[in-house]
């Protein structure tokens, strides 16, 4: 597995709203610009009220009684070089046990809903790109995803 840098955003932000806060953004980091955008929904037609997760019975929220995923590639010109952004929302919050410990354990208590979650390599420019668009919704950064530190708040 490749390290990534990722961010965690509370709730739903929009592929909209990230492309615009990208263009935010692009004015402190120099040649940033929007190539693509493929994103795709994804509407489940069942609405299960439990999952299992390690054997445990777990419940499923849903935010604001919604029940769909977004997941797909912002494809970014970076100075010249193009980069891929993986951009994932799940409206559906399994209530796992492990998970939400975890969660309270680091001190993120928020973490236990439906977050959007963004992902690129792990260098100087996705670390860049990634906090300034923690900074400008407020979010959360890990620059390493496989080393032991979890996401903190970006200020």
């Amino acid at each position: 597995m490749a390290n990534d840098t990722k961010v965690a955003l509370l709730g739903h932000v929009s592929v909209n709203e990230i492309v615009s806060a990208l263009e935010y953004v692009s004015r402190f980091i120099g040649d940033l610009s929007v190539l693509n955008v493929n994103v795709g929904v994804d509407e489940p037609t069942t609405h299960p009220k439990t999952t299992t997760v390690n054997g445990v019975s777990c419940p499923i929220l849903y935010r604001n009684g919604e029940d769909f995923k977004e997941y797909g590639f912002i494809d970014v010109a970076v100075n010249g070089t193009t980069r891929n952004i993986f951009y994932h929302y799940n409206s559906r919050f399994i209530l796992e046990p492990e998970e939400i410990e975890a969660n309270l354990d680091c001190d993120l208590p928020e973490f236990n809903q439906p977050i959007t979650t963004l992902s690129l390599g792990m260098d100087p420019v996705a670390v860049s790109v990634l906090t300034g668009l923690a900074r400008y919704f407020g979010g959360y950064i890990d620059e390493d995803d496989c080393d032991d530190q979890y996401y903190h708040k970006v200020l």
